[in-house]
């Protein structure tokens, strides 16, 4: 079995590396991860300028792109390992939940979608802060690979594991949630620099006390994996039925 490792925290990652550590032991794995931190870049591609990549020699079979986690995707399966036949594409372990419209903005989320539009099984995974259990994380995933093969997932569809900081003999098991809802605080700081020019900080903070209802966090909070289905087509398929109706 081949799998390909991606994420969008950067190729020095703990999360990638003890993945990589972890599913030695049940497949062949490459790690193709961006250079530089990636977070919340979504499924942005570099268009106008060339690409590089180099061998990264932390990790056996690693290799680092100045670019994008979907640009590691594309350069792993068309230029790096364009001669292997990955079997599944990981994106993570991601440092940090990403829940309900984290989806739009996640670059590890993006990863996989990316490698599921070009026809490969895909997962995003993702660890609750303080996100101090990474070899936990790294545990279930390897055990979750035998559901996983049973999964027909069809194109453009992944799905989005959140897993709880916790040891893994304290995970109650998995529960399969919907896409829950949150809302941002968004707010930007304004500081001057030492030659007097203004500039900002953007602040962003979710207040999980409106999420509480949510599935894919309340699964989190009672000490459930949560993973969600999601895919890439964004029809708003009451608002067509109705547009179509006439019924605005």
């Amino acid at each position: 079995m081949n799998i390909l490792l991606v994420n969008d925290d950067g190729v020095s990652s703990e999360g990638i590396k003890t993945l990589a550590e972890e599913l030695r032991g049940v497949a062949n794995i490459f790690v193709v991860a961006p250079k530089e931190q990636q977070s919340g870049v979504g499924n942005a591609m570099t268009m106008h300028r060339p690409l590089t990549y180099k061998k990264y020699l932390d990790i056996p079979d690693c290799y680092y792109v100045d670019g994008t986690p979907a640009d590691c995707v594309k350069m792993a399966m068309h230029a790096i390992f364009k001669d292997v036949k990955f079997d599944y594409v990981i994106s993570g372990i991601n440092i940090g939940n990403n829940l309900g419209i984290n989806a739009i903005y996640s670059g590890t989320i993006s990863a996989a979608t990316e490698a599921s539009l070009l026809g490969k099984k895909s997962i995003a995974i993702s660890l609750r802060e303080p996100a101090t259990k990474v070899r936990s994380a790294a545990k279930f995933i390897s055990n979750y690979l035998g559901v996983l093969e049973k999964i027909d997932l069809p194109k453009g569809t992944i799905l989005n594991i959140n897993i709880p900081n916790l040891e893994y003999e304290e995970i109650k098991g998995f529960k399969y949630t919907k896409q829950g809802g949150m809302r941002y605080i968004d707010s930007f700081e304004e500081r001057v620099n030492p030659r007097g020019h203004v500039y900002y900080w953007q602040k962003s903070e979710v207040k999980e006390s409106e999420m509480k209802n949510c599935d894919d966090l309340k699964a989190l909070l009672n000490g459930y994996v949560s993973i969600t289905p999601i895919h890439t087509d964004r029809t708003n398929y009451d608002m067509l039925s109705r547009l179509s109706d006439g019924v605005c």
